[in-house]
């Protein structure tokens, strides 16, 4: 691979992200969703480097954009990652992670969800009466 890629996708990706609401009728969802996944796949997940956590969370921006922009059709568009010969081990998380957040449609039945492990709170108190 060459050296300076990984640093072109990212500056790339940021330009995506802020321009990805404005162009959205534009988009073509599914080659965003497919190049996401084939640079997710050449990043080493065991030692990511900095510049791999950068574009690490400015796909997760670019698949939080695209999900609100498209709601539940988003599962159409992501068929060309679902058929690729490499299977996908981030993307559909997070799409049904986004999707069953609050203000978002809730997951097709179609779709497996992922369960969402609640947040430790602390237990209110019993308080005298």
């Amino acid at each position: 691979m060459l050296p300076k890629l990984p640093g072109l996708v990212i500056k790339c990706l940021l330009k995506l992200a802020k321009i990805i609401e404005k162009q959205s009728d534009s988009l073509e969802t599914e080659k965003i969703l497919l190049v996401i996944h084939e640079y997710l796949l050449i990043i080493d997940h065991e030692n990511k480097t900095q510049t791999d956590e950068m574009g690490i969370r400015i796909t997760k921006t670019i698949i939080n954009e695209l999900v609100k922009i498209r709601g539940q059709s988003i599962w159409e568009s992501y068929k060309l990652v679902d058929e690729h010969s490499k299977q996908d081990t981030h993307i559909k998380r997070w799409i049904q992670l986004i999707l069953t957040q609050p203000g978002q449609t809730p997951a097709k039945a179609s779709e497996p969800t992922v369960a969402i492990e609640p947040l430790d709170t602390p237990k209110p108190q019993n308080a005298m009466n």
